[in-house]
C-alpha cells in the first residue's frame, strides 16, 4: 500500500505539472563581433605618413594669410585606411562590415580651446598665446570635429571602399587646416595631437 500510494501521488503531481503551459511573449537575441586586431589604420595623401600613428603636414603659410576672424588656410585632405596586418591590402571583411567609424578625441578637455570647441591648441614650444593659431579636423563633409562631444554626436566621416560583402579597404577622408579666431596670428610652429578609435557594432 506505500508504495502505491507514494506511486500514486507522483503520477498525480507530473500530471499536473504537465497541464501548465505558457505562451512564448518573445525572444532574446544576441549578436557580436570578433575583429581582427591586428589591422592598423593607416594614412594616405600628400604630405601625410604612418601607420597607428598618422602625422599630417599642413603646408607653410605667412601670417598675411590671416586677416578675419574665424579664418582657416591651408586646408590639408588626407585618407585613413584600415589595412591588414601586413598592410599589403584591407582588413577581413568580418572586421569591415563592423566598423561604424572614427571617433576623435584629446588627451585633455585643454588640448581644445574653451569656446571654440573645434579648435586644437597649438603645442609647439614656441606657440604664440597673444596671437595663437589653431589646428581644425574636419570630416569629408567639411564639418569640423567638435572635440567636446561623444562618439554618438560627434561628426564623422563616411566610410567608403567596402563592397557589400565587406571586402575592399575601408577608407575615411578628412582634412586638416590652420584656424584663427581673431584673424591676427604670430609666427609659429604648429603642432596638436588627438587620440583616435575605430568604433565598431
Amino acid at each position: 500500500m506505500k508504495s502505491l500510494s507514494l506511486s500514486t501521488v507522483s503520477a498525480l503531481v507530473l500530471g499536473l505539472a504537465c497541464t501548465h503551459t505558457f505562451a512564448v511573449d518573445g525572444t532574446i537575441t544576441v549578436n557580436g563581433v570578433v575583429t581582427d586586431s591586428t589591422c592598423t589604420l593607416t594614412g594616405l595623401g600628400p604630405g601625410t605618413a604612418g601607420s597607428k600613428n598618422i602625422i599630417v603636414t599642413l603646408d607653410t603659410v605667412p601670417t598675411s594669410t590671416f586677416t578675419t576672424a574665424n579664418q582657416s588656410a591651408a586646408t590639408k585632405s588626407f585618407d585613413l585606411q584600415l589595412k591588414n596586418g601586413a598592410g599589403t591590402g584591407g582588413c577581413d571583411a568580418a572586421t569591415n562590415k563592423a566598423l561604424k567609424g572614427l571617433f576623435l578625441e584629446t588627451a585633455a578637455a585643454a588640448d581644445y580651446d574653451a569656446t571654440e570647441k573645434t579648435a586644437l591648441v597649438n603645442k609647439s614650444t614656441d606657440a604664440s598665446s597673444a596671437k595663437p593659431v589653431f589646428i581644425q579636423i574636419l570630416t569629408d563633409a567639411d564639418t569640423p570635429v567638435d572635440y567636446s562631444q561623444a562618439w554618438g554626436t560627434q561628426a564623422k566621416s563616411a566610410i567608403t571602399g567596402l563592397a557589400a560583402d565587406g571586402t575592399g579597404t575601408a577608407t575615411m577622408t578628412y582634412k586638416a587646416r590652420y584656424f584663427t579666431k581673431t584673424g591676427s596670428v604670430d609666427a609659429q610652429n604648429v603642432t596638436a595631437t588627438v587620440n583616435y578609435t575605430l568604433q565598431y557594432n
